[in-house]
């Protein structure tokens, strides 16, 4: 175990010295932010630093929320995790404001994610979108008529799968093969950085979908 402490220790210091050796550029701080832009070929700088330029944080990012989630649907004891037996006993108005405020986040996401890559959005804040769209519409539905659709442990494999579509996307990503998308601002520009906002957005949907129910089934809360 003394071994292996010094062997981290001289990794850690060989790492620092290798990093503080390589010359990072010498190209103006101002001129950094154009040179993103040009690159990505989206009017969205952030979009370029965390779905290009910085991806292996974004991975992880997503990789520590489905982690998180799981945990706290371990604890709040939760099984089934996309289903909420009760539902809110709403008059009818009140149940079509309701509704109404669930089809606008239902939007409001989609434009996040199919268009977060040419204004302020993206795949995290879609998601949010998504998600609190589907706890209203699970909430106020007496009948549920979104489990009909997502059901049993669809909502869980399409989940996972869209985890591996990600990283294999990634994959082809930092192998630097490129989309072949279009001009420069236009819709379908941005190499891959649309598609990653895309899964993002259902991944971190689903998530927040879990979780919310998860703590609303809870007999602390609900």
């Amino acid at each position: 175990m003394r071994h292996m402490k010094k062997v981290y220790f001289t990794a850690a210091i060989l790492i620092f010295l290798l990093l503080a050796l390589v010359q990072w550029g010498s190209l103006d701080r101002r001129f950094i932010a154009y040179q993103l832009v040009s690159e990505g070929g989206i009017p969205n700088t952030v979009s370029v630093i965390y779905l290009r330029n910085r991806l292996y944080d974004t991975l992880f990012e997503v990789m520590v929320f489905s982690v998180s989630i799981t945990g706290a649907l371990y604890f709040l004891d939760n099984r089934n995790k996309y289903k909420l037996d009760r539902s809110l006993h709403l008059d009818p108005a009140t149940a079509i404001m309701f509704k109404g405020a669930g089809f606008l986040s239902f939007l409001f996401g989609c434009a996040l994610a199919l268009a977060g890559h040419l204004s302020p959005g993206g795949g995290f804040a879609a998601g949010v979108a998504l998600g609190t769209s589907m706890v209203i519409q699970t909430l106020v539905n007496d009948n549920n008529r979104l489990n009909l659709y997502l059901s049993g442990e669809i909502p869980e494999k399409m989940e996972k799968r869209v985890w591996v579509l990600t990283l294999c996307i990634a994959m082809v990503s930092f192998s630097g093969i490129v989309s072949g998308g279009g001009s420069w601002g236009s819709f379908f520009s941005g190499d891959w950085v649309p598609v990653f906002n895309i899964l993002i957005a259902i991944k971190v949907g689903l998530g927040t979908w879990a979780l919310s129910l998860g703590f609303l089934d809870h007999r602390w809360i609900f």
